[in-house]
């Protein structure tokens, strides 16, 4: 008889104290933030950024005398930047480009500006796709009945994720990253399953980010994947279009390069993966082992991932909770992961939201948010110079992304099954 209504007295008291606690601490990160933006040295051609590689290629591209189809030639790469930047780069060295095309138009429309306004204008075209990410996931959100301040939260702690900052710093292209998987989350949601196939198309972008999220779609609602090949069959005609089978054989070749981890201006030591954190723990195992090693588990997890998708499939598939779950083992065990592409967590934590809204449950949604600006925390921490325990507390960001998932998934999405994704987040 005391069920019903009671429960919710306790939480409604506990989000007030969220709320200031969530509070205090995103205007924390917003400390670190515009700490981190004050510090950047102005766009440079040699301020080290990830944009060079962006910049010479749409250099490359806008060369009538060369074209897109060299824009994966190293050599020439290296040269232009060596130019540019007034410095001696030996040969195999350099900021190779190792992105698929499907911005190359933007980047060479952008070719002749100096490379200060590239770096405005780039950033800017990056933000209005966070911007389209934030509002695809939110207006789900709205879908699913997440109250006004909740919504506000999430997208606040996006605006202020640390990897999304980098990301824009850096002048990468992580937003098409996190525009292409937020909008599969919601034609997923909605049911739409050829569309969320083709959405995740887009992020192929990073092959081995969409791969994981693709492939476990074999064993359950293959409609999704059925979509992703067409999306990806049309994205590889555009790339051919664009810079040819030559373009295309040198794109091979630099990914086998990037594969083998002999290819430039990637460095093992400094990736943030789960076999960037194995390396540094111990260096004597880097090289042939440490790469088997990461791969052997890239291929395992995803695997693992087909084993839940084909058990989910028995009763009518996976829920969004186990997407939102995929995605942070996909960032977790990549062989290849830089701090920029951390900001997919954010998208990831938006199925916990809606587990939370479907069981009127503010406080468990406070405590989503304050896991975004406590991983959001914790990377800013980790990237302060000599700050010690710094690998313990990048695998404490994995840590608290899948048990803030893990638990919205006890809290009920395994029972409900498709029914927390229906028309939830689109």
């Amino acid at each position: 008889m005391a069920s019903g209504p009671h429960p919710k007295r306790p939480s409604s008291v506990l989000p007030r104290r969220f709320i200031l606690l969530v509070g205090l601490a995103l205007i924390i990160q917003v400390g670190f933030d515009v700490v981190f933006v004050a510090s950047a040295p102005p766009p440079a051609i040699d301020d080290g950024r990830d944009l060079l590689a962006f910049f010479t290629a749409g250099q490359i591209a806008a060369d009538e005398s060369l074209g897109p189809k060299y824009v994966y030639n190293p050599e020439l790469q290296r040269r232009l930047q060596e130019d540019l930047t007034g410095l001696t780069i030996a040969p195999g060295r350099g900021l190779p480009f190792i992105h698929p095309p499907y911005l190359l138009p933007v980047q060479r429309a952008l070719a002749p500006l100096d490379y200060a306004e590239f770096w405005l204008r780039w950033s800017a075209i990056m933000v209005c796709l966070f911007l389209a990410g934030f509002a695809i996931l939110d207006s789900g959100l709205v879908r699913a009945g997440t109250s006004p301040s909740l919504r506000l939260a999430f997208v606040a702690a996006g605006l202020a994720f640390r990897p999304v900052i980098i990301s824009l710093v850096q002048g990468q292209d992580t937003a098409f990253l996190y525009f292409g998987v937020a909008g599969w989350m919601a034609a997923f949601a909605a049911r739409r399953d050829i569309l969320a196939g083709l959405i995740l198309s887009l992020a192929t972008i990073r092959p081995h980010i969409a791969l994981v999220l693709a492939l476990p779609f074999l064993f359950a609602r293959r409609r999704v994947l059925v979509g992703f090949i067409i999306g990806s069959a049309l994205l590889f005609g555009w790339f051919l279009a664009q810079v040819g089978t030559g373009g295309l054989l040198d794109y091979g070749r630099t990914m086998l390069g990037l594969v083998a981890g002999s290819e430039s201006g990637v460095g093992v030591q400094d990736r943030v993966n789960l076999l960037g954190i194995f390396e540094r723990s111990f260096p004597e195992s880097v090289g042939q082992v440490s790469r088997f090693l990461g791969w052997g588990l890239w291929l395992g997890m995803t695997a693992g991932l087909c084993v839940l998708w084909d058990r989910r499939g028995r009763n009518g598939g996976p829920n969004l909770v186990d997407l939102g779950i995929a995605v942070v083992l996909a960032v977790a065990f990549a062989p290849h992961m830089n701090y920029h592409d951390l900001a997919l967590i954010h998208a990831a934590a938006a199925p916990a939201l809606v587990v939370s809204s479907k069981r009127c449950r503010d406080a468990s949604g406070w405590s989503v948010i304050a896991s975004l600006v406590g991983i959001s925390l914790v990377i800013s921490l980790a990237l302060v110079s000599g700050f010690p325990v710094h690998d313990l507390l990048l695998a404490a960001c994995y840590g608290i992304a899948l048990v803030m998932l893990t638990s919205a998934w006890g809290r009920g999405a395994a029972n409900q099954g498709d029914s927390i994704g229906d028309r939830n987040i689109a």
